[in-house]
């Protein structure tokens, strides 16, 4: 069973798993919660990916005023604290914990990009020796277009190794007059519903 703050040890025994947390926070004191979020990001070592903060009232509520929304990267191992103590940001009446196994994407693009790096190594050396202009027209061509595949698969690699490393966090934050009542189930710990989520993506 993985620890409280140790979601990266899934990707160490060789799994890409990507976390993503949704929050749904209440707060009767809009500003200072918006400062919280803000403060809690960059305390953990994440930052801000996306932010609208709200100052309009909401149509159609009765009960909530203002909206502001965040897409937060905060480090995979410390997504278990982060929600926590998110807790002093607002009243959490939400919260919602979802895994995606990238491994075999991952496993894949890894193996088209070693093949497509051994190409370009032989139409280099074909191109060392080509001696008609129409060869080295066409190993040029074919060099540009493999070259271009290297950098889309290495992109595409990187992009996997940022979402597994840095979890996204989705929050909605709404200013409201009174909260709305908890849940009176016990929720389970942030740890086992990393666990739960880990094995269901590996299924």
């Amino acid at each position: 069973v993985m620890g409280e703050n140790n979601t990266g040890e899934v990707e160490q025994s060789g799994q890409k798993l990507v976390y993503t947390l949704t929050l749904q926070i209440e707060t009767m004191d809009y500003e200072s919660s918006v400062k919280t979020v803000e403060e809690l990001t960059e305390q953990y070592g994440g930052y801000i990916e996306y932010a609208n903060i709200g100052n309009d009232r909401i149509s159609g509520g009765e009960n909530r005023l203002r909206m502001a929304n965040f897409t937060l990267r905060v480090p995979a191992d410390k997504l278990g604290e982060f929600e926590t103590t998110c807790s002093s940001v607002g009243s959490v009446y939400d919260s919602r914990l979802e895994t995606e196994n990238k491994t075999a994407v991952y496993v894949d693009l890894s193996a088209r990009l070693k093949a497509y790096q051994t190409e370009e190594e032989t139409l280099l050396n074909l191109l060392a020796e080509a001696e008609n202009m129409e060869s080295i027209i066409a190993l040029n061509s074919r060099l540009s277009e493999v070259r271009y595949e290297i950098e889309s698969i290495e992109s595409n690699l990187r992009n996997i190794d940022s979402l597994v490393s840095y979890s996204t966090i989705y929050i909605s934050l709404y200013e409201v007059i009174t909260p709305t009542p908890l849940n009176e189930d016990t929720p389970r710990t942030f740890s086992e519903r990393v666990s739960a989520s880990a094995a269901a993506a590996l299924d």
